[in-house]
């Protein structure tokens, strides 16, 4: 057994006065902690509750907030809507007023309808919604923007869905009040159905008793509304990266992370509906939902509260939300304060424990003074023993165990004294050896760390030994040798020797050097001596390098090597010998009987041999040059440097040699010789001019000659040039891109061909064609013609054939335009006066009135573009007058200024001295509405329009590039925007009929087309320059007049209608001549008619004395009006000329430019039209023998 454990009567006191301290403190410290940790959970858990529902809080009134806002919006949509069409309509009214204003004098009623109708058509408003109509006081639709098939039509009982008369409330409307709104239900365009509620505001035009009107769909307003309130929505943030969002009730979400995406079945990975649920508590006012958020982009899937609040008129639902990890880590900030106080109370309970421990400590202390002095003598001799042998004295002790504890002490002191004595001779011998030894010896242990190092470790790493002693010699390993050495240190910790082992170390300057081991283990210590094989290494490595760099030049080079025998065998060759001689394989060759395979004649190798060791031969150091033969028989001719390898007496060993094949060089200098006299005589003789450069090796291109063509070609000596830079000879070129050219041919053969060089600088001039080559490596030739004359006449003939192509195209459309005109005008012109004879014998009560009144505003209408396809066409018949283009643009501003609006600014710069120009007045009306309204839908937004005049001198050089364009002095209307701009496929379209680029329904694509024809018409032309997102500017060149300003003739406010005079009507069309003659026959007139000019002449003749007015179409059988007015008047002098047509084909125009005093009526024409025309005609004062015929 073993003996029993003793303790001191200070050790068992010790013990159980720290039991005691120890379990009172314990006890102390538990309830402590458990007080001080229930505190802290109850304060979690309130401040928790605080913060949710402060956060809580504040979402509901942001969300309340946006749908107080939204609400508001709401409620103002519609007196917005209002604002908005009552200033169109007042704009509109402007418009009207001003064109009535400026052109009641000059134009007949219809003529101003049709203006007013046709200026306020294009013109949209409300993101394009917006349109004008114009409704007469009797209900006939005079204008529909959006609904041109109403036009015309009598809408006075048109009803809406809840049965109101919508035109005969407006006509109310503004014959009692002038102006007001109007609500109703409508169809909208490309919509289906009519029950759709609109808000018209409409004001009364009194000059045609009409009233002007727009109007606007409230679901349209509400439409935009929702737009503009989820733009707000979404722009809406807040800190923490909070946002607003928005769905509707049918699930689908308007904004936030899953944006136009339903969500309506939607559920959490607790089967929470998110989305149903927050639809539910907005129908019911508001309430907040708890969910873990789906994995949407940008969301992070974590728990979340959301509040939601309805917008019941639209069906909405708005919310807001907070991840609840964003609470937790507020609680979290809060718990880590608690704890650390926690552990400052713990702290107090460790301090009040050590109180304890010390007053024990005190206690025990006076107990064990009294046996500290026996026990003092022992510890005495134990700290001495360390480096004092002296032995313990007896003496003192008085207690017998302790003196045979002293006697055994001092025995076991003297067999150590012995002991160290030898072991104190032994190390020195060791450490001797140790220190002194130039290899590097070793201790370390079996964890791989170093134990001892002699000095030649410092000097072979550089590192101080006392640094490495204790450190891991693994971190001074190359990392490729790591895993061998770990293998190494395993094996010495199995105790296996090893005899030798080499890795790398690195050194204090960071190299690494090889050292070479032999260890030995002895427990957990390793015992090694190794030695620096640095230098070995490297030498070992430089000599594979070398050997692995000669076997490459060896077997790679071009040139054939051998190495051969006196008596005529191969020891050794290369593959580019074995290749030049067409051998399949080096050991093939070796096999070969060198002067009989390889020799041409045997003997040759004897007669090179003897002529080789000729002293002369040997003092050469130019190649020997011979024939050999190849395995298919062919003769090669080698260049050969080589030399003989002897032995130590002087004798022969081997004949060594590089040698290289000539065959095709040799062959090659000869043609070369000849292809160079052959292109000495070319460019000798060649008609083209030539010019030869070599490129330096800095790059600069040197003129280095020329043939005599290029002397003839550009008409100086070119052996001036000779040594210049191709810069200092032709310095225009310079900026160019041709020296580049020139320079890449000759540097990198780089060829270049161009027709495009022009060039003049005093000595040379003209447009060239060059060609530019590589002849040999830093030099090239350049080959060149001059194409001045070819250049131009091909410039020629290209725009030539480009005016002669747009001119045809122009003219091929314009002829269409104007028979479709023709024909369809004389259909027009019998409707329209057949149904007006029709209306004048109808009784406004009859069920037919409001037919015919809808037929007779379609024919109208009709002939308003027929009228306009002839102003493309240049058959528009006009009545031009000289004016001042500065005085006429400067009247109408007020009325362009309205029609493009408020946003858009109209800038009117009006040249100096700009002279007069001859044209109608209506037209410049007509060019600068439909250039104003094209920049306007070009601007969008706001933006700037510009009207500028000038003067222009148009030479016969500007004409060639223009296709449109005659000599002569112009005055010039420019036209500029800073709107979208135009491509160049829209530019190739733009003057044609019928094409546009706006949006169906927005424009009929006749507004530019009519400019076109409107200017050539006048013998001016116009000129555009466009770029997309750049604006866009219009040219227009009108003819310059030399007299002054034409004064006014004021007409006669009514002409009298009815009369009584005889008149010669002469139509080829049966229906329009019979409706003709009634209507005159109507008006008191009598009436001669005729289908032809030969039944004409034939009933003038039989009334020499009684024909007044001689009324005849243009466009007659046999011949034409103007042909059959020549022939009346020599027999009727006097007698008053009116023609009439819908196509004048240039008989009594020139391009529908009337000629002076000829009175003409445009078909088709109404009753009264005719019947003022007639009695115009008939009340002015004639010339005695002027018969006005053009």
């Amino acid at each position: 057994m073993s003996p029993a454990k003793t303790k001191s009567l200070s050790q068992i006191l010790m013990a159980n006065m720290l039991l005691v301290a120890t379990v009172s403190c314990v006890l102390i410290g538990c309830l402590w902690v458990i007080q001080e940790t229930y505190r802290f959970n109850a304060d979690v858990v309130a401040m928790r509750d605080s913060m949710i529902s402060a956060r809580k809080q504040r979402m509901k009134e942001q969300v309340d907030s946006a749908t107080a806002y939204l609400q508001f919006m709401r409620r103002q949509a519609e007196a917005r809507t209002r604002t908005v069409i009552r200033e169109r309509v007042h704009e509109a009214h402007r418009i009207a007023t001003h064109l009535y204003d400026r052109y009641k004098d000059t134009k007949s009623r219809a003529e101003l309808e049709a203006m007013v109708r046709e200026t306020l058509r294009p013109i949209r408003f409300n993101n394009g919604r917006g349109y004008f109509f114009a409704t007469r006081l009797d209900g006939i639709e005079q204008l529909c923007a959006a609904c041109a098939d109403l036009e015309n039509t009598d809408l006075s009982d048109l009803q809406d869905t809840r049965g109101a008369y919508v035109i005969r409330d407006m006509v109310r409307l503004v014959e009692k009040d002038g102006e007001g709104f109007s609500s109703y239900t409508w169809g909208k365009p490309d919509a289906p159905g009519r029950d759709y509620v609109k808000i018209s505001f409409v004001k009364l035009f009194e000059p045609f008793n009409w009233f002007l009107g727009a109007g606007e769909y409230l679901d349209d307003v509400e439409e935009d509304l929702k737009r503009e309130a989820l733009q707000w929505i979404q722009d809406i943030r807040y800190e923490g990266g909070g946002y607003v969002f928005a769905g509707s009730w049918d699930g689908t979400s308007l904004s936030g992370p899953a944006v136009g995406r339903n969500m309506y079945g939607t559920t959490d990975r607790n089967g929470v509906r998110i989305v149903q649920e927050m639809i539910e508590v907005s129908r019911n006012g508001g309430g907040f939902v708890s969910y873990v958020m789906p994995k949407l982009e940008g969301q992070r899937p974590e728990p979340k509260i959301s509040y939601a609040a309805g917008l019941p008129e639209w069906q909405w639902y708005i919310g807001t939300g907070l991840y609840i990890d964003d609470i937790e880590r507020g609680i979290a900030e809060y718990r880590r304060r608690s704890t650390t106080e926690l552990m400052y109370s713990i702290a107090k309970i460790f301090g009040s424990m050590l109180f304890l421990w010390l007053a024990v400590f005190v206690l025990v202390a006076r107990i064990n003074r009294k046996t500290r002095g026996m026990l003092a003598a022992f510890s005495q001799f134990f700290n001495r023993s360390a480096h004092d042998q002296r032995e313990i004295s007896t003496a003192d002790l008085t207690v017998q165990e302790f003196r045979d504890l002293a006697d055994s002490a001092n025995s076991m002191l003297a067999e150590r004294r012995a002991a160290e004595e030898a072991l104190r001779e032994k190390s020195e011998e060791l450490e001797g050896y140790f220190t002194l030894s130039l290899d590097l010896l070793c201790i370390a242990n079996t964890r791989g760390e170093f134990v001892r190092l002699n000095p030649e470790w410092e000097k072979i790493l550089g590192y101080p030994t006392a640094d490495l002693e204790g450190r891991s010699f693994l971190e001074l390993v190359h990392p490729d040798d790591k895993e061998a050495t770990l293998a190494a240190v395993r094996a010495l910790s199995g105790q296996q020797e090893l005899s030798i082992f080499e890795n790398r170390y690195r050194c204090a300057d960071g190299s690494y050097r090889w050292i070479s081991w032999r260890s030995r283990p002895k427990g957990n210590l390793i015992y090694a001596a190794a030695r620096d094989i640095t230098d070995r290494k490297r030498t070992e490595e430089e000599l594979r390098r070398s050997e692995a760099r000669l076997k490459d030049i060896f077997d790679t080079m071009p040139n054939g090597y051998y190495l051969s025998t006196r008596d005529g065998r191969f020891v050794d060759v290369n593959p580019a010998f074995v290749r030049m001689l067409g051998y399949s394989s080096r050991e093939e060759l070796l096999q070969v009987d060198i002067p009989r395979d390889i020799y041409v004649e045997p003997q040759e190798r004897e007669h090179y041999i003897e002529e080789s060791l000729n002293p002369e031969f040997l003092s050469t150091d130019f190649p020997e040059s011979y024939r050999l033969k190849t395995k298919d028989g062919r003769i090669i001719q080698v260049e050969d440097n080589s030399r003989y390898i002897r032995d130590a007496q002087g004798n022969i060993l081997y004949h060594e040699g590089i040698c290289r094949d000539v065959t095709e060089r040799e062959m090659a200098e000869e043609m070369l010789k000849a292809s160079e006299a052959t292109f000495r005589n070319i460019v000798q003789a060649s008609p083209m001019g030539i010019h030869l450069y070599r490129l330096d090796s800095d790059d600069r291109l040197i003129f280095v000659g020329a043939n005599p063509a290029a002397d003839r070609l550009l008409g100086v000596d070119n052996s001036q040039f000779i040594g210049k830079t191709i810069e200092e000879a032709f310095p225009r070129l310079g900026n160019t891109e041709i020296p580049l050219r020139y320079r890449r041919a000759a540097r990198d053969g780089e060829s270049w061909q161009t027709e495009q060089i022009d060039y003049a600088d005093g000595r040379v001039a003209g447009a060239f064609e060059v060609y530019v080559f590589q002849m040999s490596p830093g030099n090239a030739a350049v080959l060149f013609n001059e194409i001045t004359a070819r250049k131009q006449a091909e410039d020629d003939r290209q725009q030539l054939q480009l005016q002669l192509i747009h001119a045809q195209k122009m003219e091929s459309v314009g002829r269409l335009a104007g028979g479709v005109a023709h024909d369809f005008n004389n259909m027009l012109g019998v409707i329209l006066g057949h149904t007006e004879l029709a209306l004048q014998g109808l009784n406004p009560t009859h069920p037919l009135y409001g037919s015919m009144q809808n037929i007779r505003k379609a024919a109208e209408r009709s002939a308003d573009l027929t009228r306009q396809l002839l102003a493309f066409a240049r058959k528009q018949t006009v009545a031009p007058k000289v004016l001042s283009l500065n005085e006429t643009v400067n009247g109408m501003l007020d009325m362009l200024r309205r029609l493009i609006g408020e946003d858009i600014n109209l800038i009117w710069i009006p040249g100096p001295n700009t002279g007069t120009v001859k044209i109608d007045p209506s037209q410049i009306d007509q060019i600068l509405v439909n250039l104003c309204v094209n920049a306007r839908d070009a601007i969008g937004d706001t933006g700037r329009i510009t009207i500028e005049t000038g003067r222009a001198f148009v030479d016969r050089d500007y004409c060639q590039r223009h296709a449109d364009a005659t000599p002569g002095e112009y005055v010039v209307l420019i036209v500029r925007d800073n709107g979208c701009g135009m491509d160049a496929e829209a530019l190739s379209h733009l003057f044609e009929p019928f094409f546009t680029s706006k949006p169906v329904g927005k424009g009929t694509g006749l507004g530019l087309a009519t400019v076109y024809g409107i200017i050539r018409q006048n013998n001016g032309f116009i000129e555009v320059e466009s770029e997309t997102g750049k604006g866009t500017v219009f040219r227009i060149y009108l003819p310059r007049h030399s007299s002054g300003l034409e004064h006014k003739t004021e007409l006669p406010a009514e002409p009298t209608a009815l009369g009584d005079e005889t008149i010669l009507l002469v139509e080829d069309e049966p229906m329009i001549l019979d409706m003709t003659r009634e209507v005159l026959t109507g008006l008191g007139y009598t009436v001669l008619s005729a289908t032809t000019p030969a039944e004409a002449i034939r009933i003038a003749r039989e009334h020499a004395d009684g024909i007044d007015l001689l009324l005849t179409d243009v466009i007659l059988p046999e011949m034409n009006g103007p042909d059959l007015a020549r022939n009346l008047s020599g027999s009727h002098p006097g007698l008053r000329l009116l023609f009439m047509s819908g196509y004048t084909a240039d008989a009594i125009a020139h391009h529908g430019v009337l000629e002076e005093g000829v009175h003409f009526i445009q078909k088709p024409f109404s009753t009264s039209a005719l019947a003022i025309k007639v009695r115009e005609v008939l009340d002015q004062e004639t010339v005695p023998g002027d018969g006005r015929v053009p």
